[in-house]
């Protein structure tokens, strides 16, 4: 299926052209600027991203919003709550999106569309997150962009996790176990994950984007306590998924791009 882009959609003059970018959909203003295909799927998936990250941002204010408030109460329902309403947007985010996919049948645009709704299903969640962290938009966490910052301040350093988010889900960790990360220069990656060691290959870029080469994580194969194994399973499945790390303070904080999995770790 080949797609024609008309002249008309891309040749705007003044405020015109300001009015007609903010009645855009994401896959509009994708095809008014693209000339081909290739150039079509750059621009959804960089947006994508962008909105992930923007929905990542607002849910880690939010979290520690939650954190403040059920630390104030002597309760944890707002952190269970929104961990509940997160999984449950994700869920509904991929069931939607594929149902736009589907109206499209099997051609070119079933993509696009798939892309165009997980774009502004994502937007509207980060939206909908901002307002409730003290009633004003969080500012997103900065980035970085030089290497000394942002990936040489977590390498060659000893890390013990202190707090893992699985699918959306605080899983608490078990009292006294040992899950542990040491990112070397070199690209390699090695800790212990409960009961055994692990290692593996990793890709770090200047803004703090993660890539896991595959195999990405292996480890040793000693058994344990079924409750250190179950834990040692979510560690390196989170590990392995993980897209993106940044300092807060002394922690390091690792992230999937929507924020369903975050492991944070400190010295």
């Amino acid at each position: 299926m080949r797609i024609h882009f008309s002249l008309c959609c891309v040749i705007v003059v003044g405020s015109a052209a300001a009015s007609a970018a903010e009645l855009q959909t994401p896959r509009q203003a994708c095809y008014a600027i693209s000339n081909n295909r290739i150039a079509v799927g750059e621009c959804l998936r960089r947006k994508v991203r962008e909105a992930d990250i923007a929905m990542a941002d607002a849910l880690t204010a939010a979290r520690q919003e939650m954190v403040n408030l059920d630390a104030a109460s002597g309760r944890t329902l707002g952190s269970k709550a929104l961990a509940a309403g997160q999984k449950a947007f994700l869920d509904f985010r991929k069931s939607n999106c594929a149902w736009y996919s589907a109206r499209m049948g099997s051609g070119t645009g079933a993509g696009d569309s798939a892309q165009d709704c997980t774009i502004r299903m994502t937007l509207a969640r980060a939206d909908e997150l901002r307002p409730q962290v003290s009633g004003v938009a969080s500012p997103p966490q900065p980035r970085l962009p030089a290497e000394s910052a942002s990936v040489m301040a977590w390498q060659g350093v000893d890390w013990k996790l202190i707090r893992m988010v699985h699918n959306g889900q605080d899983v608490p960790l078990i009292a006294n176990s040992k899950v542990t990360a040491a990112f070397h220069a070199a690209g390699r990656v090695a800790g212990m994950a409960s009961v055994n060691r692990y290692f593996g290959s990793y890709k770090a870029s200047g803004d703090g984007r993660i890539e896991w080469p595959a195999p990405a994580v292996g480890a040793t194969r000693m058994a344990g306590p079924p409750e250190l194994m179950k834990q040692e399973a979510l560690f390196l499945d989170a590990l392995g998924k993980v897209s993106r790390a940044r300092m807060e303070g002394a922690r390091l904080v690792l992230t999937t791009d929507d924020g369903a999995i975050e492991l944070t770790f400190e010295r």
